[in-house]
């Protein structure tokens, strides 16, 4: 059981997502309730796990008059989502490749050591969103509602309150139109993407560093660590900002 805990862990669940995703396997198709005696946790939380699994496509549910039954997905499903986010990864791994000569020629040539570190898993992500607040210049972000959605509010809250006490100041470019909770704080300056420009994952931009964050399939993320790469996508922000629409902040009431 240990082993199957270690790669659960190493997929991003968590121990309560681990000791639920069991737990179905065990009992076959069933209701929250009876997932929750098998797990040992309560039916509330059990009911909030099956919803994040459901999410991430290890889970699914059959709505019937007598109530919902939850069905674990098999191993299989588990194979899938591991081969799916290597490919993905193997991609950004090559487009970046590719990318790092175009980067390098804005030192003069000067080529200078790349560190890139890979996350999965809200965990993950959250781990970079806390390398984020250790930043000693102006954070830059291009950020799209769905990554966003992803953290929980507690902890979207925590970030933000953690970073104004940093005095961090923060410019970000949303994707879309979104009720963004902190608008009114005097650290982060927000617009949109010009028309007809669209970013299906989230970019975060500070000091030497870049980190990318995407859901799907699952929450993941990568960090690069490289002067030259930061300094050319903080180029790539700056255009467009430059050209992105502003956002009124609300009249206090």
């Amino acid at each position: 059981m240990s082993d199957i805990s270690l790669f659960l862990g190493q997929l991003g669940l968590t121990a309560p997502e681990q000791s639920v995703y069991l737990a179905g396997l065990r009992t076959g198709p069933a209701l929250a309730q009876r997932i929750a005696r098998e797990a040992k946790l309560s039916r509330t939380l059990v009911y909030y796990i099956l919803k994040q699994l459901e999410d991430r496509g290890l889970v699914s549910r059959d709505r019937r008059s007598s109530g919902q039954l939850f069905a674990v997905e098999g191993p299989s499903r588990l194979q899938t989502l591991l081969e799916r986010k290597r490919d993905e990864l193997g991609e950004l791994e090559h487009q970046l490749a590719r990318a790092t000569p175009l980067f390098e020629q804005l030192r003069g040539g000067k080529s200078l050591p790349m560190r890139v570190q890979f996350f999965e898993g809200m965990e993950g992500v959250k781990t970079i969103a806390e390398d984020t607040l250790k930043a000693s210049t102006e954070l830059c972000c291009i950020a799209t509602p769905n990554v966003v959605r992803c953290l929980e509010e507690r902890y979207l809250r925590y970030w933000i309150r953690k970073r104004d006490r940093l005095k961090l100041k923060q410019r970000t470019i949303w994707s879309e139109f979104y009720t963004i909770p902190d608008i009114r704080h005097r650290y982060n300056l927000v617009r949109l993407l010009p028309k007809g420009k669209t970013f299906e994952t989230t970019l975060a931009i500070y000091d030497d560093k870049v980190a990318v964050f995407d859901t799907e399939p699952e929450p993941s993320a990568f960090l690069v660590q490289n002067a030259a790469f930061a300094c050319g996508m903080r180029m790539f922000f700056e255009e467009f900002w430059k050209n992105g629409a502003r956002v009124k902040k609300p009249k206090k009431k």
